[in-house]
C-alpha cells in the first residue's frame, strides 16, 4: 500500500469518520453508475442493491462502533462508539 494512502486512512480512523467516508464513497459510486444507466435490471439491480446494503452497513458501524489500532501486526479493533463521537454522512441527491 502506498504511504500516501496509509496516511489518508490513518487520518480518517483518527478523526472517527472512517465508516462514514466509506459509505459516502459507496454512495458516489452507486450514483455515478446509475447516472450512466448501468443499473437497469438483472445482475446490475443486484449490484445496486448490494451497494446500498453495504452503505447501510457502514452507516450502522459509524453510529455504533469506532476503530482503534492495536499493533502493526494485529488488525484494528472495533469498539463501541461513544455518544459524543462525530462523523457525518452526506448522501448524494437522487
Amino acid at each position: 500500500m502506498k504511504p500516501k494512502r496509509i496516511k489518508a486512512l490513518e487520518f480518517h480512523v483518527r478523526s472517527g469518520d472512517y465508516f462514514v467516508t466509506a459509505a459516502t464513497l459507496l454512495s458516489l459510486v452507486s450514483h455515478e453508475l446509475a447516472r450512466h444507466g448501468l443499473f437497469q435490471g438483472g445482475l446490475n439491480s443486484e449490484i445496486q442493491e448490494c451497494l446500498a446494503e453495504m452503505e447501510e452497513d457502514f452507516l450502522f458501524l459509524q453510529r455504533h462502533f469506532t476503530l482503534q489500532r492495536t499493533t502493526l501486526f494485529c488488525p484494528p479493533l472495533l469498539l463501541p462508539r461513544s455518544p459524543s463521537s462525530k462523523g457525518r454522512y452526506v448522501p448524494l441527491p437522487e
